[in-house]
């Protein structure tokens, strides 16, 4: 319930920044050492949660199928997959506030 929370969460973050920026060009990475990095379209925010909802639809099929007695192993990839979306919405959430303050 939590991924999904996540997830719902990082496509309306996309969608907020891609609403917000129109047809200019956002930042899309930040990096603190070197500063902005990569700059580009802002239809092209939506590759994290594209790949955050590939990651969260392939646990979601095959985990049970393949992995139904060992309960340890099914936690701890579903931890990961709740690691990873919790870090792209922190990546999303640093965007909008770059591009955005």
């Amino acid at each position: 319930m939590t991924d999904l929370f996540l997830l719902l969460l990082s496509w309306s973050l996309s969608i907020a920044m891609v609403k917000l920026g129109g047809e200019g060009l956002l930042i899309l990475h930040y990096n603190i050492h070197f500063g902005i990095d990569l700059i580009g379209s802002a239809n092209s925010i939506y590759w994290l949660p594209t790949g955050a909802t590939i990651a969260f639809l392939v646990n979601s099929f095959i985990l049970p199928v393949q992995y139904n007695n060992n309960r340890q192993l099914k936690m701890t990839i579903l931890g990961g997959s709740l690691a990873v979306l919790f870090f792209i919405n922190l990546a999303l959430s640093g965007l909008l506030l770059i591009n955005f303050r």
